[in-house]
Formats: C-alpha cells, sequence, structure tokens
C-alpha cells in the first residue's frame, strides 16, 4: 500500500516511492505527469486511503486474473502513456469467480 497510517500521537504517514513495477499499481492522481513545474504552482502530492484502495484493487484483479495491470504492455513507459491517457485496465474476457465458488 502506498500509505500506512498509524496512530502514534496522531495520524503518521509513511510512503515509498513509486519505481519500476510498482507504476502499474499506482494511483493516476500520485503520478506527477507535468512536464515542468516551477516552486510556485508545485504541489506535493500525498497518498490518501482512495488512492490505496485503488493499488488494493489492482492488487486483487492480478491476484483473480494471475497476470499484473497492464500486462499487454511490456515496458513501463507505455503503461506510463496508458495511464496519462486515462487508460484503465482491461477487464478479463470471462468471469473470475461464480456464484458456485
Amino acid at each position: 500500500m502506498s500509505t500506512l497510517l498509524t496512530e502514534l500521537g496522531g495520524p503518521t504517514f509513511a510512503t515509498f516511492l513509486h519505481a519500476g513495477g510498482a507504476l502499474r499499481w499506482a494511483a493516476p492522481e500520485l503520478l506527477d505527469l507535468r512536464v515542468s513545474e516551477t516552486e510556485e504552482n508545485s504541489s506535493e502530492v500525498v497518498p490518501t486511503p482512495r488512492s490505496d484502495i485503488h493499488s488494493f484493487g489492482g492488487i486483487m484483479l492480478q491476484v483473480l486474473t494471475g497476470k499484473v495491470l497492464y500486462h499487454y504492455y511490456s515496458r513501463e513507459t507505455q503503461v506510463l502513456h496508458a495511464i496519462s491517457k486515462g487508460e484503465i485496465p482491461k477487464r478479463p474476457n470471462q468471469a473470475l469467480v461464480t456464484d458456485r465458488q
């Protein structure tokens, strides 16, 4: 998860950098896709419970399908480009879980 919430005298946030393979599971709002920024318009990107839910959903989709998100792209730059265009991972062609399961 991108954020770890703990109660140690108030909320504490621990984060990790989204690098390498973690890009596939990162919530789009956590990726700084701007070409350039100045100190005046810079804004800190902070993981939230909502971004954690996005990441967890991606993990669960991988668990159920056995395939990483955006498995049809071989390079991380392709994944980043797809995310920047608003593309979401493709849904599986068949049901992953049936009522009998």
